[in-house]
């Protein structure tokens, strides 16, 4: 007999978002990890003495080590990059508490539309997720616990728990040799969340542009992806006291401890 996915089925109300800040890992259709890096397919070549990519990031994996939580929130639009997220569309707000709990959020023209929750190794998912591809019977009102050992391992499901399950790692600690090589030129400073940042661009101006910008302690506080006039925008805040990520109420448990 098959294994079934849900180990259990309860409502519970409504979470509501403890921390949205600017722009983070996602998609454009709501999934968690933006394009991080241009298509490149042979190393480029810099001036002598110039400043790389790879250079600015060892600057953020030294600094990562001192990350206790980060929120990230991630959006696309038309047009110049926004300085907050947009009240139509879709946003996408991720949280995380080191080692491994997890809050993904979903908004679309401002309301959640879905929400994923990992707390001690335990997913726990709602909204429109849930009836689209796990339980058709449940509406998107209802938490469910999803047991990842009997998702199909072809599945949507099966990737996207995958990635609610993969280890909480810097947002930039995976890049390509090319992107790595390819020259950061140091623009200036701008002001992200009350966050003093250096910015610096790399790519293509032609193709696909990035702007950077790095905290006084190297950690990320926004990247721009620009491309065919459109904007993807990730803003990063880390070290909030206040976080925390709670899983939802079962009616068969004690309230969870908070992380």
């Amino acid at each position: 007999m098959d294994r079934p996915i849900l180990k259990r089925l309860h409502s519970v109300p409504i979470m509501v978002l403890i921390t949205l800040l600017l722009a983070s890992c996602g998609n454009d259709d709501g999934g968690p990890t933006p394009q991080t890096e241009p298509p490149a397919t042979m190393i480029p070549t810099v001036p002598a003495g110039a400043l790389t990519v790879g250079e600015i990031l060892a600057g953020v994996e030294a600094a990562w080590p001192s990350v206790q939580s980060m929120t990230s929130t991630f959006w696309s639009a038309e047009g110049p990059a926004s300085e907050t997220p947009p009240t139509t569309g879709t946003v996408t707000v991720e949280e995380v508490i080191l080692p491994a709990d997890r809050r993904v959020k979903v908004l679309t023209d401002g309301e959640a539309t879905d929400e994923q929750v990992v707390v001690r190794g335990r997913v726990y998912m709602k909204g429109a997720l849930v009836p689209a591809a796990i339980a058709p019977m449940v509406d998107n009102e209802t938490w469910v616990e999803v047991d990842p050992a009997a998702a199909d391992a072809n599945s949507p499901i099966s990737m996207q728990l995958g990635y609610l399950l993969s280890p909480i790692q810097s947002p930039f600690n995976d890049i390509s040799v090319e992107t790595a090589a390819l020259e950061a030129v140091p623009s200036g400073e701008i002001t992200v969340d009350g966050r003093r940042c250096n910015l610096f661009t790399f790519g293509d101006p032609a193709g696909i542009l990035y702007e950077l910008a790095l905290d006084a302690e190297q950690l990320p506080c926004r990247l721009v992806q620009s491309a065919a006039g459109q904007s993807k925008v990730t803003v990063y805040d880390f070290n909030d006291p206040e976080l925390t990520i709670t899983a939802p109420t079962l009616p068969d448990q004690a309230t969870p401890a908070e992380r």
